[in-house]
């Protein structure tokens, strides 16, 4: 992918939890949230997809709610520097997509809002767990395989 929000325009070709970024010849190791070193956080913005699976029944409901997602909610979102953001379904599957600089950062300050926490609290009792997600994880992060911008 060709970052165009930062100085570093380079092409990186990830496999694993481990990315090469390649440009007029030369290849450097990146960190696994996408900077270079000495790349300040903040110029890297990363795309992350992950997974979560409604419970049968609760298709409805989940739609309804994220049709009419709170204002401070959305605020709040913006402000912990997640963009992008965009949720697919198929059936009980979800895909959520998004662009963030500081993913845990983000999602930890989320965890602190009070709107999140309410928010969560309600749509939590529409999930069911999801297959693949590892003890641990706090979400069933996929990896990117392919990207055209």
């Amino acid at each position: 992918m060709i970052h165009g929000k930062c100085r570093y325009a380079f092409q990186i070709c990830c496999f694993h939890e481990r990315c090469i970024l390649k440009g007029k010849g030369l290849r450097y190791q990146l960190f696994y949230d996408g900077r270079l070193p000495g790349m300040p956080k903040g110029e890297y913005v990363a795309r992350y997809a992950f997974k979560l699976r409604l419970k049968a029944g609760a298709i409805e409901e989940y739609e309804r709610a994220h049709a009419n997602i709170w204002p401070e909610l959305r605020a709040k979102i913006k402000e912990v520097g997640i963009s992008k953001y965009s949720i697919f379904r198929r059936a009980q599957e979800l895909i959520l997509c998004m662009e963030v600089e500081d993913f845990d950062r983000a999602w930890d300050e989320l965890a602190k809002d009070p709107f999140n926490q309410r928010w969560q609290n309600e749509m939590g009792r529409l999930f069911e767990p999801v297959p693949d997600q590892q003890p641990g994880e706090r979400f069933a992060i996929m990896k990117e395989v392919f990207y055209l911008e």
